[in-house]
Formats: structure tokens, sequence, C-alpha cells
């Protein structure tokens, strides 16, 4: 029988396993780009950074689907003031972590190394953030238009839920994939006229958080999951078929559908895998610390690269430089979790 101490009854079990599993697939996918884009086409190192990069593809756009799924959730207690306050914390975390790594890539390193340091790149580093930190501006965006969303996005309005992923799906998703690859042929994009409608309403990040609260509150029939789950593994093939034979560039964009159906199958395995169980403990502190991990493991990641001979025997060094950084990176900001006002630095 489970201890009851070791129960967190307020927690949801498939958000603390989705968030462990979507940071993990971040570090995967930063670990292994530097395969991708510092090798030859076609080599073996290339090959396997475009597989393992497809396949945790899925990393980000979980984030946002949890965090549609529980700030849309109606029975959430949100107002229009609580969302701003949200949404201008976390423009003071993004402000301060811009400023470490603006600090640590463009003053520490220069001085340790005896060059000069350039104001300007600091400045530039500074205002438009190291780039994992994409993810807190788009959220900033999500966390102002909540309270808009809220007046649409809930249990009586599934109808409308439904038709506004398909906007984004038709005028977005869709259109990406298909514009992009004819572009990168030559031939202009058919879908391209798709674009001329202008529905700024959808948009790729917006598709995937109301589209988290859509899949965690709705119950599909097994005949249904299977289909989600072979058109996830259709999708995934395409990619990896498409970032090795094609461009990378194309089919790693979080606006494709394939990236969209992909990363879609992977909330709904985990949730339906997640049915009828509590978060133990541990489990809720891996989950806890996951945005921490997310802020600081580009700095351990940026450390270890200079120091091992990550070139050789990718095989061996992408699975290990993955270890490494995730076990210090998740130990860091446990001891960060521990000291008073400190710790708000790696709190959402």
């Amino acid at each position: 029988m489970e201890n009851v101490k070791e129960v967190k009854k307020d927690r949801i079990f498939a958000f603390d396993i989705m968030s462990i599993v979507a940071i993990m697939a971040v570090i995967l996918i930063h670990v292994s780009s530097k395969y991708i884009t510092q090798t030859s086409v076609g080599s073996l190192e290339y090959v396997l950074g475009c597989i393992l990069n497809s396949i945790s593809r899925f990393g980000a756009p979980l984030f946002f689907m949890i965090s549609g799924a529980l700030m849309l959730n109606e029975k959430k207690n949100l107002t229009f003031k609580s969302c701003l306050i949200r949404a201008v914390n976390l423009l003071i975390l993004l402000f301060i972590w811009s400023l470490f790594y603006a600090l640590v890539k463009y003053v520490g390193f220069p001085i340790i190394k005896g060059y000069g340091v350039s104001f300007k790149a600091f400045i530039y580093a500074f205002i438009y953030g190291n780039y994992h930190l994409w993810f807190l501006y788009v959220l900033i965006g999500l966390y102002l238009v909540t309270p808009l969303l809220r007046f649409i996005v809930n249990k009586k309005n599934l109808a409308y839920v439904k038709y506004f992923i398909a906007l984004c799906v038709v005028f977005v998703y869709i259109p990406t994939l298909v514009t992009r690859v004819l572009n990168f042929y030559g031939q202009p994009g058919i879908f391209g006229f798709l674009r001329q409608f202008d529905v700024a309403l959808v948009g790729v990040y917006t598709g995937y958080y109301v589209l988290g609260y859509y899949l965690y509150n709705v119950a599909f029939e097994k005949r249904h999951r299977i289909t989600i789950y072979i058109f996830g593994v259709l999708s995934l093939f395409a990619t990896v078929f498409g970032a090795i034979f094609i461009n990378f560039d194309i089919f790693f964009s979080y606006g494709t559908i394939t990236v969209f159906v992909y990363s879609m199958a992977v909330f709904v395995f985990i949730k339906e895998l997640s049915k009828n169980k509590v978060s133990p403990e541990k489990l809720t502190l891996f989950s806890r610390l996951s945005f921490g991990v997310y802020l600081l493991h580009a700095f351990i990641l940026g450390i270890v690269f200079r120091y091992l001979p990550h070139f050789e025997m990718p095989y061996l060094f992408i699975p290990l430089i993955f270890v490494v950084v995730t076990v210090i990176t998740y130990g860091i900001c446990f001891i960060i979790s521990k000291i008073p006002f400190i710790k708000k630095l790696i709190k959402i």
C-alpha cells in the first residue's frame, strides 16, 4: 500500500510525467542539434543527430499543451489581473536569465580567455535572450491572451474549441510544411494562398495551447487513440525522413503538421498511461524542477561541450552528454530550490 505522506493529491500525475519527459526531450534536442549543424550532411553524426532530434521534437509543444490544459481550465480561479501578474513575473525571470547568459557569454568567457568584451554583442544578447529563452517570450504572450481565450475555451464550447484547432491546422500547420518544402525546391507554395486570408487569431503556439486543454478534457475511444498513435508514428517517420533527406530546418519547425500530430500523439499516450494514478513526492519534485532545468541546462550544456570530445563516437557521446547535463542540471536546481529567495529564479 502506498504511503499517504508520499502522495501529492493536488498534483496531476499525467502533467508531472509530461513535464519530466518534455524537459528531457528539450535537452536531447539541444545536445543532438550540435551534431546536425556542425557536421557534414549525410554523415553518421548528422543522421544520428536528425533521428534523435526528430524523436525529441515534442518537447516544447508538450510544455505549451500542459500550460494550456492548466491555464484554460475553467475550474481554475484566474482573473485578468492574475494572468497579468503571471506574465509580469515571467518577464522578470526572462530579464534576469537573459542578463545571466549575456554576462556569461559576452563578458565572463571573454575575460577568462583574455579577449576583449563586446558591449554591442552583450546588449544584443541581453535584449534577444539566449537561444532557448524564446520559450519564455512565447509563454508571456500566451499568458496575456489567456483571459480572452478562457471566454471561448470551456467544456460548454467544445465545438468552438475544435473549430479553433481546425483553423490552426488549415491555416498554420499544413501550409507551413507544404509551402516550406515547395519553396525549398524552388516552386511557389500552392498552399501559400491560405496565408492571404490572414487569420491572425490562430497561430502555432496558441494552437498547442488550446489543443492541450482539448486533449486533456476529452476522453477518446480506443479506436480514436489508435488512429492518433498511427498518425503520430507516421508523422515522426516523416520528420526523420524530411530532416535527413530534404532539410532539417523545414521539418523541425514546431509550426509543421508533422510535429503537431506527433506531439498530440505523445500527449494522448502519456495521458492514457497515467489514468487513475497519483504523483509520489519524488516524481513531483522532478516535475517542479523541470522549469528551472529548462532555464539552466543551456549553461551546463555549453560547459560540457567545451570539455568533452563530443564529435568523436556520437553514438556514445550523445547519450553521455545528455545524461551528464540532465543529472548536473537537476542537481544544481535541487540545491537552488532549497535556498530562500534564490529559489524564485527557477519557479514559474
